[in-house]
């Protein structure tokens, strides 16, 4: 994963430690990230009517779509950025 997808990034650590860092690059949690707080991070997700649940969701189903078409995920994140730009 990007540094940036890192778990430590979406549970909001401000700090990173070598254990973390090398955590997220083998995809797996950093030994301070309990299954309890993965847990309440989907349930905040979920809260109050909010759809990011629902847009990651759609999100994992576009990535996969596109890479069935051979769609690169470096062509992805790239029109991503680009059209986030443009605010479309």
């Amino acid at each position: 994963l990007p540094l940036l997808l890192s778990p430590c990034f979406v549970f909001g650590s401000s700090s990173l430690s070598v254990a973390d860092l090398r955590a997220a690059s083998q995809r797996q949690l950093p030994a301070s990230i309990a299954l309890q707080d993965v847990g309440k991070c989907i349930a905040a997700l979920h809260a109050h009517g909010s759809n990011m649940l629902g847009v990651l969701h759609s999100l994992g189903y576009t990535r996969g779509l596109l890479h069935a078409l051979a769609f690169s995920e470096r062509s992805r994140l790239h029109s991503m950025a680009k059209f986030a730009v443009l605010g479309l």
